[in-house]
């Protein structure tokens, strides 16, 4: 399926958000349409439209709407948000870095 371009899911039974992350696998797609799946049933469809597209970076359109540059950009900030509000224990503290800014050190070029 390297080649699919589009691909079509209305009233699919996806139940999953794995289902839709897998719709990232095709390089080749531009055009999905996924409404009335059960993944999106208990959120708004603006909320589901930021979550496909964060999840999946080649569609250009999303169940007939265009995909802006600018909605994938703050599609894809607000999916990066949920998924840090949604990770189960807290992201662990940066290791103190030994810069005097607080940015970690790099070793000298030749070093290695």
């Amino acid at each position: 399926f390297a080649t699919l371009k589009r691909l079509f899911l209305l009233q699919s039974d996806l139940s999953s958000w794995h289902h839709v992350n897998e719709l990232d696998r095709f390089p080749a797609i531009k055009e999905t349409r996924l409404q009335d799946a059960p993944v999106v049933h208990n959120i708004g469809a603006t909320v589901a439209r930021q979550l496909i597209i964060g999840r999946v970076g080649s569609i250009d359109m999303l169940n007939g709407a265009m995909v802006t540059q600018r909605e994938r950009e703050a599609a894809e900030r607000f999916y990066l948000r949920h998924l840090i509000e949604s990770y189960p224990e807290p992201l662990p503290a940066p290791a103190a870095a030994p810069g005097a800014d607080g940015s970690p050190a790099l070793p000298e070029l030749g070093e290695a």
